[in-house]
């Protein structure tokens, strides 16, 4: 399904926003994540009614890439969602990761997912920062943020879900460091990469891409863009 109406109304419903940041949450959040409703079978339906949709969402960025969000469903149990990057001057996609059971990350850093969610470009504001945040929040892993990011987090949770205890969820899932938690390093020509086991983004690990495609993802989300 493309970045369209239809899939623009999944971001409307809680329950798309509970699966969507699922994997990344405590697992002691326990139903104070899934909340009151539709109950964990609710959800599961409503889960199966997505994948079966496969909505897609793009994110510009203000360097002239774009982040392409695509729910895939390639067979029983192989569902996830990939995360790349796209620039008219690039051959092919580089791809930042992949959230699923058996996924790869992270691909963002903390002021990496800020820069994206705050730097809208100009005549591309179908998205606003709080639903930007949060369909990038997926990719984030880190070891540290800095002050203020709690209450960040916490306001676009109650604003995209209505969660009461937004203040001690963020608090949580930010303590946890993400699904693929990470430190994050600059190498001394300026590329921001990480040392994530299952990262596009770390040098040494099993999902690594190359060198320069390392360059390029790093460049993509300063607010110069690749050069």
């Amino acid at each position: 399904m493309d970045d369209g109406e239809e899939s623009r109304a999944f971001l409307l419903k809680r329950a798309f926003w509970v699966l969507h940041l699922e994997l990344g949450v405590p697992r002691e959040l326990g139903e104070e994540w899934y909340g009151p409703g539709l109950g964990r079978d609710g959800y599961r339906h409503f889960e199966r009614h997505l994948w079966a949709r496969r909505p897609s969402f793009t994110v510009p960025l203000v360097g002239g890439c774009l982040i392409r969000i695509s729910y895939r469903n390639e067979g029983y149990g192989d569902g996830h969602t990939a995360y790349e990057v796209v620039h008219d001057r690039w051959e092919e996609p580089e791809p930042l990761g992949l959230c699923a059971g058996n996924g790869s990350g992270p691909g963002l850093c903390w002021e990496e997912l800020l820069s994206a969610a705050d730097g809208v470009p100009s005549g591309h504001d179908r998205l606003d920062p709080y639903t930007r945040l949060l369909l990038l929040l997926p990719m984030w892993g880190g070891d540290r943020v800095p002050p203020g990011s709690v209450h960040r987090l916490a306001q676009a949770l109650y604003e995209r879900m209505g969660m009461q205890d937004a203040r001690a969820v963020a608090t949580a899932m930010l303590e946890r460091g993400g699904q693929y938690p990470a430190r994050w390093t600059t190498t001394g020509t300026g590329v921001l990469v990480n040392d994530g086991i299952y990262s596009t983004r770390s040098p040494g690990s099993l999902s690594s891409v190359g060198e320069g495609a390392r360059t390029r993802l790093s460049e993509a989300f300063s607010r110069r863009g690749p050069s």
